[in-house]
């Protein structure tokens, strides 16, 4: 199973639902009492976390996708002839890929980390 996520656009969402959430719990404190407000905190809170549970699960997808490319090179790096060669090439550049990925998942979790520890 696939996802082409866009991490970017995902991080500039969860920024966003973050930024535009804090100024509308502050309304619902004005305006409700206790439970209803820990609603709301309750509600945006395990939505952030959805989101953060999806890239964990898409950051672990691509460290397996890298590790079985790993072995791959690891196999035909040594071999000599031209079809090897070329396989050690398109993986390697694939491995870059995915190492690409890796960091924006990696820094959409950080984020994440980041806004919840400042809200």
């Amino acid at each position: 199973m696939s996802y082409d996520l866009n991490i970017s656009q995902i991080n500039r969402v969860v920024s966003q639902n973050e930024n535009s959430l804090k100024p509308s719990v502050k309304a619902d404190q004005n305006r409700f009492s206790g439970s209803s407000q820990i609603s709301e905190t309750s509600s945006s809170s395990s939505s952030i976390e959805a989101i953060k549970k999806m890239l964990e699960k898409r950051l672990e997808q691509l460290q397996k996708q890298l590790e079985t490319i790993q072995k791959q090179i690891a196999q035909y790096q040594n071999d000599t002839n031209k079809y090897a060669q070329d396989m050690v090439q398109t993986l390697s550049q694939k491995a870059s890929s995915l190492l690409s990925q890796i960091a924006e998942v990696s820094a959409s979790l950080a984020e994440i980390e980041k806004n919840r520890s400042g809200s």
